[in-house]
């Protein structure tokens, strides 16, 4: 037989958390035609895999990608990891409206398979504002509306950021209601919960609630245990998720190997001094009674220790980019003031007023995100986006994720087994987005695939120079096409759009 391509000699890994085997894979077109321990046949093209690993492209299922792929929709970060398919809309934002962005990316040649949700969030805005009220029984439904016209566009499901702008002004109630018309169309929602420190089981009962009252799947958002008052409580969240979870509910939830988050600065502001956006939120602070209220809210709950300031980072500031890269405290000292928790308040209140600063944020422990890694339900997700080289000092989330996972928590620390590893990244996002055809190595499985050298790979970006692509994946394929070849990329974009199962 022929094929397009034949990869040799490589130890399969094929998703389903098995052990590895020694085997050839045959590639027809898009698709795995055949896959045997000596293949007969030849193919236009052959990979030498031998002393290689073989497994199925990466997905990303926890991005922010749909915010510039239709400007990049060649992906060099993500595809540089071994991603092959990356889900945007996350935290409960979207590019809006989703037909818009579907076409607009249709007529592109893409580097990744590409999917979406539907952001809460987005689709609050578009019909109360930045209201902190709840919404009529008439804007519900228009709420409602919009979701079910981007469920029929192709969302994947409903995603909310329970801890951002309008977000955090919504009830349970509401978001109940909302992901019912997702529910009606086969979505799932995803959640970034309403807190990850002290509140975080709470937090989780609300998702699981969500998911219970519409029987849908639920998906927890990079869950982490942020703060030293809970660290060391992964069992007590671990057993909220198995009790859902044995009553039949399907919960997961996904993780990004690292001990520091990267959000917005502003999520530092109190909810009150943020109502109405950043307008109101300048007007406020011209009122200096209002200006002192803020900082003491803010020095009273986050910034009552100078770790804080030291454990804060900016990682993007267009209006002065040389804080970038630097700490709170760091950048007080370059103004000329102490690193003090009301001047700290203050700066973030500056810089708030002044732009939009993204920020990275130390306060995870270490144990913690290894006992996460070890449930079995628990996969992996990047939670960035597509980066442009150079750009400000972004989380190295963004360039060496799932090769991280590999290198450090299965090589150095052996957390956790390749084979779990790879299904985490693999068929357990696939069978949680509902992707026919992916996630696995089989024969009639799309051909996204990642071939590395398990001495080698190794994440290179740190949180110092994070602009670095991941070492030891010298070949990537998406739909039976190389994309990354002896470590180069190529001019190949066969990359699909991915529709959830409400499409029209």
């Amino acid at each position: 037989m022929k094929y397009d391509i034949i990869i040799r000699g490589g130890t399969v890994l094929d998703g389903t958390g098995n052990p590895g085997y020694r085997a050839d894979i045959g590639i027809k077109g898009r698709k795995i035609a055949a896959i045997a321990t000596r293949l007969k046949g030849r193919g236009a093209k052959t990979i030498d895999a031998t002393r290689r690993c073989v497994c199925p492209g990466f997905i990303e299922i926890h991005s922010h990608c749909d915010q510039e792929i239709l400007d990049a929709p060649e992906a060099p970060n993500y595809i540089r990891q071994g991603v092959t398919t990356v889900v945007g809309g996350n935290c409960g934002f979207h590019k809006f409206p989703l037909r818009k962005l579907f076409g607009g990316l249709s007529k592109l040649r893409r580097t990744v398979n590409f999917g979406c949700y539907a952001g809460h969030g987005t689709i609050r805005k578009q019909v109360l504002g930045l209201a902190t009220r709840r919404p009529s029984p008439t804007e519900m439904k228009r709420m409602c509306a919009l979701l079910e016209r981007e469920m029929r566009a192709g969302a994947m499901g409903l995603s909310s950021g329970l801890i951002y702008i309008p977000g955090r002004y919504s009830k349970s109630p509401e978001l109940v209601r909302l992901a019912a018309s997702a529910a009606k169309h086969g979505g799932l929602y995803a959640s970034h919960i309403r807190s990850e420190g002290a509140n975080i089981m709470a937090a989780v009962k609300e998702a699981i609630l969500i998911g219970r009252k519409n029987r849908m799947p639920v998906e927890v958002s990079h869950v982490k245990l942020s703060g030293k008052k809970v660290w060391g409580k992964t069992s007590a969240v671990a057993a909220l998720v198995e009790e859902a979870r044995a009553r039949g509910l399907d919960v997961t939830l996904d993780q990004y190997p690292y001990t520091a988050s990267s959000t917005s600065l502003a999520i530092l502001l109190p909810g009150w001094a943020m109502v109405g956006g950043k307008t109101a939120l300048r007007e406020r602070v011209q009122d200096p009674a209002l200006r002192r209220k803020i900082r003491a809210d803010m020095s009273h709950t986050r910034y009552s220790e100078g770790e804080r300031l030291r454990n804060t980072y900016i990682a993007r500031y267009r209006p002065n980019p040389k804080i970038e890269g630097k700490n709170l405290a760091e950048i007080l000292r370059m103004f000329g003031k102490k690193p003090t928790a009301t001047n700290g308040a203050q700066l973030v209140i500056d810089l708030e007023t002044e732009g939009d600063a993204s920020a990275v944020f130390f306060t995870m422990n270490e144990q913690d995100v290894e006992s996460f890694m070890r449930l079995p339900y628990v996969m992996v997700g990047g939670d960035s986006r597509i980066q442009t080289k150079g750009r400000g000092v972004p989380h190295p989330r963004s360039y060496g994720t799932f090769a991280r996972v590999i290198a450090r928590y299965v090589r150095e620390k052996k957390t956790i087994r390749l084979e779990d590893a790879i299904r985490k990244m693999t068929s357990l996002p696939a069978q949680t987005l509902r992707l026919n055809g992916r996630g696995l190595l089989k024969q009639g499985m799309y051909a996204d695939m990642a071939v590395f050298d398990y001495a080698r790979i190794a994440d290179k970006a740190t949180f110092q120079k994070p602009h670095q692509y991941a070492a030891g994946i010298p070949f990537v394929l998406v739909n039976g096409e190389p994309v990354v070849e002896k470590g180069r990329f190529t001019r190949a974009r066969p990359g699909m759009i991915l529709y959830g199962p409400g499409k029209v």
